[in-house]
């Protein structure tokens, strides 16, 4: 399973969106687009211009939701 995390500094959701891949033991990518001209340009071609976006395996989920986390992951 291939998971992306779309960050930027100053977002609550993108800290709670990489603590909760952490917590869980999820290995993923992280893409600060703060500090990263290339990712953020990579958001913006995905069509994409706020964070956090998590793509899993090419599906994104925006913003950060447990629920949808869970399913998209297969945790219980």
């Amino acid at each position: 399973m291939k998971i992306v995390v779309y960050t930027q500094d100053q977002c609550s959701a993108c800290h709670q969106a990489v603590e909760y891949l952490s917590r869980n033991q999820v290995a993923f990518t992280e893409k600060n687009i703060t500090h990263d001209s290339v990712a953020r340009d990579e958001l913006i071609a995905k069509g994409f211009r706020a964070t956090p976006v998590t793509m899993i395996n090419d599906q994104p989920i925006i913003g950060f939701s447990v629920p949808q986390f869970r399913k998209a992951l297969g945790l219980n």
